[in-house]
C-alpha cells in the first residue's frame, strides 16, 4: 500500500527561517507555486543542486526552501 503524499505534514524554511506548514497542497496553494515543485524540494536531485550552489555561495543554504516532514499521515 502506497503512503499519501499529499496528506503528510510537513514544515516549510527558508534557509533558518520558519514559513509555515501543512500537507503539500496547501504549501503549494500559500506560496503560489505548484505541487510538483513542492515534491521537488524533497528529491535527492534538490538537494544535490543545493550543495552544488552553497559551494559557490558566501552563506550557505541561505534562501533556499527545506522541506521536512513532520507528521506522517498512513
Amino acid at each position: 500500500m502506497a503512503i499519501n503524499t499529499n496528506r503528510n505534514i510537513y514544515a516549510v524554511y527558508k534557509g533558518d527561517q520558519y514559513i509555515m506548514d501543512g500537507t503539500i497542497p496547501e504549501i503549494a496553494r500559500a506560496r503560489d507555486i505548484k505541487e510538483k515543485s513542492v515534491k521537488f524540494f524533497l528529491t535527492p536531485a534538490y538537494r544535490r543542486r543545493k550543495k552544488i550552489q552553497d559551494q559557490n555561495r558566501k552563506h550557505p543554504s541561505e534562501g533556499y526552501i527545506t522541506l521536512t516532514m513532520i507528521e506522517k499521515v498512513q
